[in-house]
Parts: structure tokens; C-alpha cells; sequence
């Protein structure tokens, strides 16, 4: 897991030459007014998704990992919690070769993040995380710039 504002991603160039597209493109696209659905960045290689929802509590979402594509998480508008564990505390409920996303029963979360605007969440493939959950007990909208990468 890497935490950082956008401009510190930096630090984190040279591990990889989809990271270094992805890092690129959240230090200098405009995100301003980005519409919802998929955004092509590098093909498959490095893509994102804009979306638009309200956070959550916990009991209703499910902690995921991908095993193709590293996941950072940003946020456009709002806040919200991330909760990450290693997956292997977990117990497996399947994994979507399609969707490149494998789904766990519940479990006790290790860190929770809490994201913003100008602040990336980089996820690795052991790291299962639940996301969209509420801030302060409080259902609120918010909008996700999600890229994945291609490890």
C-alpha cells in the first residue's frame, strides 16, 4: 500500500513503466470535469473509471483484491474510509477472471484510510480492501477517479 498527495507520487517512478503513466496522468491531466465510465489512458495497459455514489457503512460492501492490475484510488469530490488487510485473512467467496476482482467474507480491517482530493491510495494484489465507506457515520456523495494498472 502507498498513500501519498499527487505530488509526491514521484518518489514512486521507476517501478514500473504503467505506474509511471498512471502517476503521470494524476499529476498532470484535468480532472475537473471528468464524465463517468471508463477513461482510456494507455490501452489496457492503464485505464480509469469515473465514478459517482454515495459512501456506505461497512456491513455494506465486501473487501476485493485483483490479481492483473494494481488499483489507485482517488477521489474527485469528497471523502470516504478505505479499509485494507492482507487477503490472506480472508476467506475467498471467488474470483471474476473478467472482472479481474476476487470477493472475501468479512473480516477485521488492518489500517483504514480515510481519501480525499489530491490524495492517491495504491493497492496491491495481497492487499483486500473495502471501499466507499461513510466519514463520520454520514452517507455522502462523492466522485472516484479509479485507475488501474497493469502489473
Amino acid at each position: 500500500m502507498i498513500i501519498s498527495s499527487y505530488k509526491k507520487l514521484d518518489t514512486y517512478k521507476g517501478l514500473s513503466k504503467n505506474l509511471d503513466t498512471a502517476i503521470n496522468y494524476l499529476q498532470n491531466a484535468d480532472k475537473t470535469n471528468l464524465e463517468g465510465g471508463k477513461l482510456a489512458i494507455d490501452g489496457d495497459e492503464v485505464y480509469a473509471v469515473v465514478s459517482e455514489y454515495s459512501t456506505r457503512t461497512l456491513d455494506e460492501g465486501k473487501y476485493e483484491t485483483h490479481e492483473k492490475y494494481l488499483d489507485i484510488q482517488c477521489l474527485l469530490e469528497g471523502e470516504e474510509f478505505i479499509l485494507i488487510t492482507n487477503k490472506s485473512k480472508l476467506k475467498s467467496t471467488g474470483y471474476d477472471a473478467v472482472c479481474d476482482k476476487e470477493n472475501y467474507t468479512d473480516g477485521a480491517e488492518e489500517v483504514s484510510v480515510r481519501i480525499m482530493p489530491e490524495v492517491a491510495l495504491i493497492l496491491y494484489p495481497e492487499e483486500a480492501h473495502k471501499a466507499c465507506c461513510m466519514v463520520n457515520n454520514e452517507k455522502k456523495p462523492v466522485k472516484k477517479l479509479l485507475l488501474k494498472v497493469k502489473i
